[in-house]
């Protein structure tokens, strides 16, 4: 199955904004989207959210959504916000070509990359997640190097 993996824009607000609906929708929290597409098109255009979009045959299917923060001791990293795959394109590796593509961001600019882990990081010591993954440069650079199982271009 092939991919268009390309950076997300102000033009993409419409569509990502119904993933984020869906995404919603499926942890149950629907009633918690507060953002409008306005807003994610102006936070898009001043790049206070950055992200891929994935297309199949000109509809987003996919996105990753990610921020530049900043640490005072280790300096600037990439937060990744969140992925979602619409439910029909799941298990086609789409996921893993979007966490590539922010690998390969990554890299390039030597960053790190964290993601919040609520769910999968929940343990009999740690009951309510909520922990902060940190991706080692060596993660990120076996992962930026992976190959593809889908195609995909950028």
């Amino acid at each position: 199955m092939s991919f268009n993996i390309i950076e997300a824009t102000k033009d993409h607000a419409t569509g990502i904004l119904g993933l984020i609906k869906e995404l919603a929708e499926y942890e149950k929290m629907a009633d918690q989207v507060k953002v409008t597409e306005e807003q994610l098109a102006n936070d898009l255009e001043n790049k206070a959210v950055l992200g891929y979009v994935a297309e199949k045959n000109g509809n987003l299917v996919g996105m990753l959504l990610f921020y530049y923060a900043y640490s005072t001791w280790q300096g600037q990293y990439i937060h990744m916000e969140d992925l979602y795959i619409r439910e029909s394109f799941r298990r086609s590796g789409l996921g893993r070509l979007l966490w590539r593509k922010l690998a390969q961001n990554a890299r390039e600019k030597n960053f790190e990359v964290t993601v919040e882990c609520s769910r999968l990081c929940k343990s009999d010591k740690n009951p309510k997640g909520g922990s902060l993954f940190r991706m080692t440069e060596e993660q990120i650079d076996k992962l930026a190097s992976s190959p593809s199982k889908s195609s995909d271009s950028a």
